[in-house]
């Protein structure tokens, strides 16, 4: 986790708020398991800060790819971003206080992206903005909100429910400032 908050600062001269979420294992027909209850076996991370201007900055690290863009352009579709950006348009659409970011995504790997990697990462970004931006949003706000940017369907709002329990923050005392190492 150290090596992780190290590189976000390298990048972005911030301390982030780091989210753990379930990894790739629930592509496979394995991953019915962790639906089931049990704890996902890999895990990604996305590190998040937040910005004063409209510029969202996305990094990751399977593809040493970064994008930059302001909060309006017309953008491509179908890049390793887009779930994220789309979810934080959403945010926009909405009404709520978002304004732009810094983004780092860590162990995501180079997999095909589907649904199941879009719904993850739109279920890790809403909840990841709701609290770098003390929105206060409740789980079900959430997952309506995702639902909306997915043009989501009932099941799609069970497997969120789902990816919701199992994203959680890395706790504070492990995640210390950088500063104080």
């Amino acid at each position: 986790m150290n090596n992780l908050k190290r590189i976000f600062y390298q990048l972005f001269e911030q301390n982030p708020y780091i989210l753990q979420i379930p990894g790739w294992s629930l592509l496979s027909p394995e991953g019915l398991v962790h639906v089931l209850g049990s704890e996902p076996e890999d895990k990604i991370y996305l590190a998040i800060s937040a910005r004063t201007d409209s510029q969202f900055q996305f990094y990751n690290d399977a593809y040493q790819s970064h994008y930059s863009a302001m909060v309006n352009e017309k953008r491509e579709k179908g890049r390793w971003y887009s779930p994220m950006e789309e979810t934080a348009q959403q945010f926009l659409k909405n009404g709520y206080p978002v304004q732009g970011f810094n983004l780092y995504l860590s162990a995501c790997g180079q997999r095909k992206h589907g649904k199941t990697y879009e719904l993850l990462m739109r279920t890790a970004m809403a909840k990841a903005l709701s609290e770098i931006y003390n929105l206060e949003l409740k789980k079900h706000q959430l997952i309506s909100l995702i639902c909306r940017t997915n043009n989501g369907s009932v099941l799609d709002g069970l497997f969120l429910n789902q990816m919701y329990h199992h994203t959680r923050p890395i706790d504070s005392l492990e995640a210390t400032s950088i500063h104080n190492r």
